[in-house]
């Protein structure tokens, strides 16, 4: 598949393919942590920090992402994320960065440490705008199931897989910090089956074919 380099400040370079692994091949993996003012995607909850780490098939770190954003309301669990409101009075809103982010997701396949949660939030701010995008736990790798199959006795939590397979995790609940992480755990998945050999391809494969509408900044 002839896919386009993202470099860390989220823009796209020439265009090159990845190796083809045995008979399959991916675009490679989008590892994404959230930080966000409450648990539920479909209320009024909101994002209010984004981490990205852009990962090869092969599991080389090809760049990252981050950004506060506005949520135009109280930032919630203050003691939990660290986010003061000071820190995103002049950040962007999801909306003013929805395009940067479209465009990090595309084609790859959406990774977190709890997919469920972060895939489900990314969903429900785009559709607060009007855009159906295909990220759902379906087409989804969560570091924190699949790693209870892949690596035996490894705890669920973050900052336990880290320890456990000695994973660095520094500033935890830092967006970032906590993507680098969940990608440094899918660094280990892959190494220790292979890429070619990893169970997660149909998601691979589901990411890679859904089609994304045009995003547009607002």
């Amino acid at each position: 598949m002839i896919v386009g380099a993202r470099r860390d400040d989220g823009t796209r370079t020439d265009a090159h393919a990845h190796e083809s692994q045995g008979d399959r091949t991916t675009s490679g993996y989008t590892v994404v942590d959230l930080e966000t003012t409450g648990l539920f995607a479909g209320g009024h909850h909101q994002i209010v920090e984004v981490g990205v780490v852009l990962v090869s098939p092969d599991g080389e770190v090809e760049g990252t992402w981050e950004t506060l954003l506005n949520p135009g309301r109280d930032l919630g669990r203050q003691d939990i994320h660290g986010i003061s409101a000071a820190d995103v009075l002049g950040a962007p809103t999801f909306a003013e960065v929805a395009p940067t982010l479209a465009e990090l997701l595309r084609g790859q396949t959406f990774v977190a440490h709890n997919a469920s949660f972060d895939s489900r939030f990314v969903a429900a701010r785009f559709g607060w705008l009007g855009y159906e995008v295909p990220v759902s736990p379906a087409s989804s790798v969560c570091t924190m199931q699949w790693g209870s199959r892949l690596l035996p006795g490894r705890p669920r939590t973050l900052a336990g897989a880290c320890a456990h397979v000695g994973v660095e995790l520094r500033n935890h609940h830092s967006a970032l910090a906590d993507a680098q992480a969940a990608a440094g755990l899918l660094q280990c998945m892959i190494g220790h089956v292979g890429p070619s050999e990893v169970p997660w391809w149909e998601a691979c494969e589901a990411a890679e074919r859904a089609p994304w509408p045009e995003i547009v900044g607002g």
